[in-house]
Order: C-alpha cells, then structure tokens, then sequence
C-alpha cells in the first residue's frame, strides 16, 4: 500500500498539466487496518479532487493486487472531519464514517464508497468549466473520479477495481487471471466445508469478475 500511494504521488508530481497544486496522499498503518487519506480543503490553488482521483486509484491497485496474492480485503472511503495527529494518525468522522462503511455495509469482498462522498463528487462533476481556475481543474478530477466508482448489485456504491482506467495498468491481465483463480478456488472450498455465508461473498465477487469480462 505504501509503494503504491508512493507512486502515485510521484505520479501526481510528473505529470502535472495544471499551474495548481494538490494535496498529498498519507497512509497509515496498525495490525490489519490500513488507512489512507488526503485533506479536501478548499484552499487558494488548491486542486483537491485530484488527490481523491489518485487516493481512489490507488486503493484500487492495492485491492486487485492484494486480491490477486490471495488476499482479500474490504474497505469504506468516506469524506468528514479529521484531525491528524503525529505518525500520520487521523481521528474524527473521516476515520469513522469510513470504518462504518468497512464493518457493517461492505459485508463482502469490496470497498464500499460512502453516499456523502459519491454524492460530493457527482454534485461537482456535475457543474460546467468556465475559465483555467482551481474549481474547473477540481470539475475534471471529479468527473474522473467517477470513473472509478460504480453501483453494486444491492445498490451500494463501490470502488471498481476492474474499471477501464484499472485495465490499462501494468500487469493488470495477470493480477485479473489470479484474482479471479483465488476466488474461483475459495468458492470450490466453502462448499466442501458447506460455509455459505462465506460461499456467497466470494460469489457475488466472481460475478463481478465474469461482469467485467462480458463488458
């Protein structure tokens, strides 16, 4: 996770195409939680929603890579209040609002977008560019952020990991035949150990997968 956000913050930096700047992506990490996150101030020349497009890319990277190693992961991306602390730490409703989300709405293989988030990045898309300004560069990267977030089968919003920029990534058609192998072998598993519960959140990301193909 570190090594991804790492990259792509360098990313960020090489292939700036605005005279504005954004915020960095910071991570931190205790025992099996991973957090991410970046500040989505207005500030003067500040381009937020460009770091969200990239902090939404690189969850995404991590999770099909994560996914294909043979492990799986679920997750909540929300907006709120946060304060950091030293070592990076955040507090506030950012941290929870996103923890909600991974606890008790993901409920499966998936990184659940919260309704608040998806609804502020929509809303901002949905406004026209004018003129070269910091809020017509935040228009771009919002309208791109949606790419990157599609709706569930039970109507939830999630991070598609398997979406068209993720494809044109490096290695994606080995992480994709690995993911989708890991799974398929899961799956083969819980049956033999009659886990249903189990069974079913490894279906509905086997269909996911199968969605992708037939697109």
């Amino acid at each position: 996770m570190q090594n991804a956000m790492t990259w792509l913050n360098e990313i960020k930096k090489e292939n700036r195409n605005s005279p504005f700047s954004s915020s960095e992506i910071k991570i931190n990490s205790f025992s099996d939680l991973i957090t991410s996150y970046v500040s989505l101030r207005n500030d003067e020349n500040k381009v937020s929603m460009e770091a969200l497009y990239f902090l939404l890319m690189g969850n995404a990277l991590v999770f099909l890579q994560m996914l294909s190693e043979g492990k799986p992961l679920r997750g909540g991306i929300d907006i709120g209040m946060g304060i950091k602390h030293s070592g990076d730490e955040i507090y506030g409703t950012a941290l929870s609002n996103a923890y909600y989300l991974e606890s008790m709405v993901s409920k499966s293989i998936r990184v659940i977008i919260g309704r608040t988030l998806y609804e502020y990045i929509h809303n901002l898309a949905s406004e026209s560019v004018q003129s070269n300004t910091p809020k017509d560069y935040n228009i771009y990267w919002a309208k791109e952020s949606l790419t990157l977030i599609k709706k569930d089968s039970d109507g939830e919003y999630i991070l598609d990991y398997l979406s068209e920029k993720i494809q044109k990534m490096e290695d994606f058609a080995t992480h994709y035949k690995n993911a989708k192998f890991f799974i398929e072998l899961k799956m083969k598993e819980f049956i033999l150990l009659q886990e249903e519960k189990e069974y079913k959140k490894y279906e509905s990301t086997l269909k996911y997968f199968e969605n992708y193909k037939s697109s």
